[in-house]
């Protein structure tokens, strides 16, 4: 199973950008940002949810200084089934931070 994240212009809701990846990651970016100081009370990809597309990518960018910083206790989170992995998520979520536009967005994710 995987998670979905939709970057959508706030004024005629189309998408601007897609994106998913494997659940078996969750923890990598919640344990992240909890270490940046979120609280999180589901999982990160629900609190991105609503989120402005500034706003969003602020939040992941802190997740992945985090993980950039702590690269080997993210990398042995890396799941034992080979579903997903610290690599593939960090270069996700910089995709996702790089999408976000200069004019209104929103975020909308769904797992």
């Amino acid at each position: 199973m995987s998670w979905d994240a939709d970057l959508e212009c706030a004024c005629c809701k189309s998408s601007l950008h897609e994106q998913n990846y494997t659940h078996n990651t969750n923890r990598m970016v919640n344990e992240a940002l909890a270490t940046a100081g979120y609280v999180l009370t589901d999982s990160w990809w629900t609190h991105l949810h609503g989120k402005s597309g500034p706003e969003g990518a602020i939040m992941i960018r802190d997740a992945l200084e985090v993980m950039a910083a702590d690269r080997p206790r993210f990398l042995a989170m890396n799941p034992d089934n080979g579903w997903g992995d610290f690599d593939r998520l960090f270069d996700v979520l910089t995709r996702m931070c790089e999408a976000v536009p200069e004019h209104p967005t929103v975020w909308r994710g769904q797992g």
